[in-house]
């Protein structure tokens, strides 16, 4: 948001040279680990946009019945082993032949896709296949044969129990029912339940832990202030544009939009509730997931319209009962929490002029709510970085997407109004004109409530949430292809879940001998002190576990940065005094007055 749009296109465009060139490293490296050197898999690849239902390789690999084999590769960056539901895009509707570790004899399953979300993306496809992973390994990748074997599956209404015959007993089944009189629908997975209305779909309550809040979940969106709208004053011209979020009135309520109808689907373990509005720009689907416990919602914004010449700044809130006192926290950076107060800063008295957009905060990974007690808490879970807040007590709500039509005189020297056609050349070659549609955004939010306070929630999913799998595919006319090896790792063992291996880095090159081989190894803890009664304790890790195979020999420990060792930056480092009296480094004769 804060470049012009020919900068920001640059950017894209060098960030995906850089992503290609790795895909191609990464996917010849786990051709080889799993379908061995010699392997004739040659379109083995990254589905990149996955969050557009689009995947080129699985989706030509299941036009025809038994024509082809697709081989899946899912791999997951984090240091312990988890199961993490995907959704494959797929082009038929019918029955589907899954077979976990590539190998064709394994036991097969047999299930059917669901209707994906609504996309505007090209080349999207109409249906998802629901894939449970089961237990990758961690830092490992595990292998999957899927098979389109043709016939028609339609997707029945709840409670329609032929609907699971086909699946097998190792798959994990929610639960479903309706609540007497009110037309509710009720959807569990042993782990997390929500309560969701029978007709429109809102999110009515979710209950984790032996915990249940009344739970709802609303969009809206506040309308951008314009100075040639809303201005007053001649000295009051601070547009909302890309450094500044500011509402045409200071005390603008959120104008929601109503939900008007709910298609609840379900099949192998999967639940989907998806949801229209009665503005056709905002779609949304809950989910939940096997062995997951969170909900999840995905949602769908944009184009959002501005034929009325207001600009938008579109928000998802949710609402519970928590009495969380005017606080709420935010992680900064991914590691603290800070906490945030409503209308209060901690080192000088604040004159609230801006109620709303005064009380936003980055988000980077999680926010979270919790009561004094820490008896109930509620923590929401972003895959990208968002602005964020708690206007209200017990309540969360979070930014998803912005258009504006007036610049905020920051710097940029335009609007956000982005458009999916782009722009046409800046002057002095051109005009910088907008043309096609405004952009559409899809992303998650993950949300859990419990007992435990709102830090152990927000940590728990955190990561998974940052470090989403990697889908690899390939595929192979009639036959599977064969495999070396269903599943790889790059540990000995997990790491300890309170610790992050944030780089695994080779500093030699692959000419080196044995003996000289060096790694960048990075740790993070993941848990503030206080945060949680154990995870928050002292972690131990053997570095072996992360170098499986080799005989450490040396470990030299570095500074964060890993250019220079930490007992030459203890040497020279400033010692900072509290009384503001002169200092001096170790080491220096270099003396600063702290002020």
């Amino acid at each position: 948001g804060t470049a012009k749009q020919h900068v920001a296109n640059d950017y894209s465009k060098r960030l995906q040279k850089g992503i290609d060139a790795a895909v191609a490293v990464t996917s010849s490296k786990l051709g080889r680990l799993i379908f061995g050197v010699n392997s004739t898999i040659g379109n083995l690849t990254l589905c990149q946009r996955l969050n557009e239902t689009v995947c080129d390789v699985s989706q030509a690999g299941t036009l025809d019945p038994n024509s082809t084999t697709v081989s899946v590769i899912v791999y997951n960056a984090l240091a312990q082993q988890r199961s993490t539901p995907i959704l494959l895009p797929v082009s038929s509707a019918g029955s589907y032949s899954i077979r976990s570790g590539g190998d064709p004899n394994s036991t097969e399953t047999i299930i059917s896709p669901i209707q994906s979300l609504k996309s505007t993306a090209a080349g999207a496809a109409s249906y998802a296949l629901p894939l449970d992973t089961g237990l990758i390994p961690a830092l490992g990748a595990n292998t999957y044969l899927v098979t389109f074997i043709g016939g028609f599956d339609s997707h029945p209404v709840d409670g329609e129990e032929s609907y699971l015959d086909s699946v097998t007993s190792e798959q994990r089944i929610l639960a479903t029912k309706t609540i007497g009189g009110k037309e509710d629908v009720e959807y569990s997975n042993g782990l997390i339940t929500a309560v969701f209305d029978g007709n429109t779909g809102e999110l009515k309550s979710m209950t984790s832990s032996n915990v249940t809040l009344n739970v709802t979940h609303e969009w809206g969106y506040y309308t951008s202030w314009d100075y040639n709208i809303d201005g007053k004053y001649e000295s009051d011209k601070q547009n909302s544009g890309a450094y500044i979020f500011r509402p045409s009135t200071p005390n603008q309520k959120l104008i929601t939009v109503k939900p008007t109808s709910a298609t609840f689907q379900q099949t192998a373990g999967f639940v989907e509730v998806h949801i229209e509005y009665e503005e056709p720009w905002i779609q949304a689907t809950y989910r939940i997931l096997p062995g997951q416990p969170h909900l999840e919602v995905e949602h769908t914004v944009g184009p959002i319209p501005v034929a009325d010449g207001r600009g938008k700044e579109v928000v998802s809130r949710f609402t519970s009962p928590i009495q969380s006192s005017g606080t709420f926290y935010t992680d900064s950076n991914g590691r603290e929490f800070m906490q945030r107060r409503k209308n209060y800063r901690p080192s000088w008295d604040l004159d609230v002029y801006e109620p709303v957009a005064g009380n936003y905060y980055p988000v980077n990974a999680a926010i979270y709510v919790e009561d004094a007690s820490k008896a109930q808490g509620m923590a929401i879970s972003v895959d990208r970085s968002q602005g964020g807040a708690s206007l209200q007590d017990g309540s969360i709500e979070l930014m998803v997407h912005r258009r504006t039509l007036a610049d905020d005189a920051r710097g940029v020297g335009e609007p956000i109004n982005e458009t999916d056609g782009g722009v046409t050349p800046y002057p002095p070659y051109g005009t910088a004109k907008r043309y096609g549609k405004g952009l559409v955004v899809r992303g998650k939010h993950r949300i859990m409530i419990g007992g435990k306070g709102g830090a152990t929630l927000a940590r728990s999913m955190m990561d998974s949430s940052f470090a989403d799998p990697f889908v690899f595919v390939g595929s192979k006319a009639t036959t599977a292809i064969p495999v070396q090896a269903s599943s790889v790792t790059g540990l000995a063992k997990d790491l300890p879940p309170n610790v992050m291996l944030i780089t695994r880095r080779r500093l030699t090159d692959a000419t080196s001998s044995k003996s000289e081989k060096q790694f960048l190894i990075r740790l993070g803890h993941q848990y503030g002190l206080g945060e949680d009664d154990e995870l928050s304790k002292p972690a131990t890790v053997d570095l072996v576990d992360c170098l499986p195979g080799s005989n450490i020999t040396e470990v030299v420990e570095l500074t964060l940065s890993g250019n220079q060792k930490i007992e030459d930056w203890e040497k020279s480092r400033l010692v900072w005094t509290a009384s503001g009296s002169q200092s001096s480094s170790k080491g220096s004769s270099t003396g600063l007055k702290d002020t």
